[in-house]
């Protein structure tokens, strides 16, 4: 049976941020866009990783997608806070490029084994491409100091992501 993954982890992160109050002095309109586009990306990526346990057959790919999960919902965790505090208004637009839409993963949650591995370990490592850039771009151009300071971690997070995907794709089958 296949679960609608992709819109329910839109209208989750879409009604999160809507509820966004209040305002900071340092926020500015680069940390107000990261908030829009970064929290249905990492929603949408955390979703996703919950599918290796029931469908990879590689270990390795297994443990990228629960350490992607928590990295996921660590983000999400501390962001939760300091986005409330932004006050963002909130289309539902910024999945763009390189990201899962919802045939992508109705399509992963009918592979299995070898096929779901490399699969999965491609197109999880275009979601953190993009959201490694947007977390790059944050921590250069925020003017929240502690989404700054986020940005950077997260950055070289998902850059070292990346870099074992990589090799992971060439050693799998």
């Amino acid at each position: 049976m296949r679960k609608l993954v992709g819109p329910v982890v839109v209208a989750v992160a879409v009604a999160t941020l809507a509820a966004c109050q209040g305002g900071t002095s340092d926020a500015n309109a680069s940390d107000r866009q990261f908030a829009h586009t970064i929290a249905p990306i990492e929603y949408q990526a955390a979703a996703i990783a919950t599918l290796a346990p029931d469908h990879a057959k590689n270990d390795e790919v297994k443990d990228v997608a629960a350490r992607y999960h928590a990295e996921s919902e660590h983000a999400l965790a501390v962001m939760g806070g300091r986005t409330a505090a932004l006050r963002t208004k909130i289309r539902n637009d910024g999945l763009t490029q390189d990201l899962l839409g919802t045939e992508d993963v109705l399509a992963m949650q009918d592979e299995q084994g070898e096929a779901f591995d490399r699969d999965f370990v491609f197109r999880l490592m275009g979601q953190a491409r993009v959201s490694g850039r947007l977390y790059e771009a944050e921590a250069k151009s925020g003017g929240d100091p502690f989404l700054r300071g986020l940005g950077q971690q997260m950055a070289t997070t998902r850059g070292a992501e990346v870099t074992r995907m990589q090799a992971m794709l060439r050693l799998l089958p």
